[in-house]
Parts: C-alpha cells; sequence; structure tokens
C-alpha cells in the first residue's frame, strides 16, 4: 500500500503478480493486449483433459489469482471467474485460457487501486482496466 501521497491510497499487488508470473510455465512467454478472448465462456465438451501435473499446476495458480483480484485485479475478474468454474476437470481449451491472463499479466503488472479523498464524503477509486 502506498500511502506516499496526501488525501489518496494505492493498493497493488507487484510482487504478488511476479510470483504468479514466476510459477507459470515458460511456455506462456508473451504478451497479451487483453485477459479475455470471445469465446470466453464457450465450453468445449470434447476438450482433452490436462494431464494430472499440469492440473495440478492449473489449480494452484487460479487459487492465487482469486486472491488477486480479490485485492486488486479487478481487470481480470471475469477471465478468473470463468476459469475458477473449470478448475475441476481443466482441458487444454480452458489452458489456454489461463495462459492468456497469464500473457495479460506480463504485460500489465502494476495492477492496482487508488482510492483518493476529494472531500470528506466523497471517495473516488480508479481501476487501471
Amino acid at each position: 500500500m502506498d500511502l506516499s501521497t496526501t488525501d489518496s491510497v494505492e493498493k497493488s499487488m507487484r510482487e504478488y503478480v511476479a510470483e504468479i508470473i514466476n510459477e507459470a510455465p515458460q511456455a506462456m512467454d508473451g504478451k497479451s493486449p487483453t485477459p479475455i478472448a470471445n469465446h470466453l465462456f464457450a465450453v468445449n465438451e470434447k476438450d482433452p483433459p490436462l494431464s494430472e501435473a499440469e492440473a495440478q499446476r492449473f489449480h494452484h495458480i487460479v487459487a492465487k489469482l482469486l486472491f488477486l483480484i480479490t485485492r486488486s485485479g479487478a481487470d481480470i475478474h471475469i477471465a478468473v471467474a470463468s476459469l475458477t468454474a473449470r478448475v475441476k476437470k481443466p482441458g487444454k481449451d480452458d489452458y489456454k485460457m489461463f495462459t492468456r491472463v497469464i500473457k495479460y499479466l506480463q504485460g500489465n503488472p502494476l495492477l492496482g487501486l487508488i482510492l483518493e479523498a476529494i472531500r470528506i464524503c466523497k471517495i473516488k477509486w480508479w481501476i487501471d482496466a
């Protein structure tokens, strides 16, 4: 939390985002302009399942992303909500959506909230989305 400016607070989780990126497979290098694609809620019933190790990693990192969105990552909220619905039996298509979120975080690591008090009874906040 950054309290260095008067009448505003910045809350970010830069180190936590870096930890998530470091735990992601190296094949997820690169950047994505958005965390979601047009087919976000489409479920491919014939999608081949991930291996047990890939499914474990998927579940672990999605849980970390879920924690991140509750603290400061509101711009990835919809994508992570979709991924959390798929952690029980993730497939290759789910892994592609997961990869896109990680690539988005690599291109936009400075997620955060800025809360600013303009008057005593008004609070404004901006989300970099």
